[in-house]
């Protein structure tokens, strides 16, 4: 699934040191899913089993070097849902992780992985040129961390090979932050501006 690199085994520095003892990582899963699709929409319902072996993560602090983890297991249950109507189109995702923020001592990442994560998007076309779109993001809470909503609006105006877009994002305010676990900080690191704000720019094709 994922084997050493040069970073991992042979560098040798002051501020981190390879090990050439690394071996690759092994991942297996069961999916069990039921698709549904029509000319109009798709839905798939999943459950899914993930087994790992050698998951390779780095170790230490004063002098970080590499090691393999060991073996853990997650299981979880996914739904899609898309739907197309005309110039209407629209996406919904829902996941679940049965290990999330739960403290287990084979997987020290799941206290930082939510249990639960969602997202909603629609968007229109008027007139051909114009599009309209709406997305909110659900991430539950994990680790300390409070869950929070992410809701931003988009427009886009598409003129011969280009496209102006604008959106707004974080329309609600809302605080959003995540773990620091690759820089073994307790503390969170925002991932979002916790402010309303804009983005605007010009695409062009070709």
């Amino acid at each position: 699934f994922n084997s050493p690199n040069f970073l991992q085994t042979d560098v040798n520095l002051p501020f981190i040191v390879g090990n050439k003892n690394l071996k690759a990582e092994i991942v297996s899963t069961i999916d069990l899913a039921y698709t549904y699709a029509s000319q109009k929409s798709l839905l798939v319902l999943n459950a899914f089993e993930l087994q790992t072996k050698d998951v390779i993560t780095r170790v230490g602090t004063v002098v970080p070097t590499y090691d393999n983890s060991g073996a853990f297991k997650r299981y979880g249950l996914e739904l899609d849902f898309q739907y197309r109507q005309n110039k209407f189109s629209g996406f919904f995702n829902l996941s679940y992780l049965n290990e999330g923020k739960k403290i287990i001592d084979n997987d020290l990442e799941a206290r930082h992985t939510p249990g639960l994560t969602g997202n909603i998007a629609m968007h229109t076309n008027i007139l051909g040129v114009h599009g309209v779109g709406t997305s909110l993001r659900y991430i539950g809470s994990r680790s300390g961390i409070s869950h929070h909503y992410l809701w931003n609006v988009d427009y886009q105006y598409q003129f011969n090979h280009a496209e102006l877009f604008v959106s707004i994002r974080n329309l609600l305010s809302k605080d959003a932050y995540s773990r620091d676990v690759a820089g073994f900080s307790p503390e969170p690191v925002p991932v979002s501006d916790p402010d309303t704000n804009f983005l605007v720019g010009v695409k062009f094709y070709y």
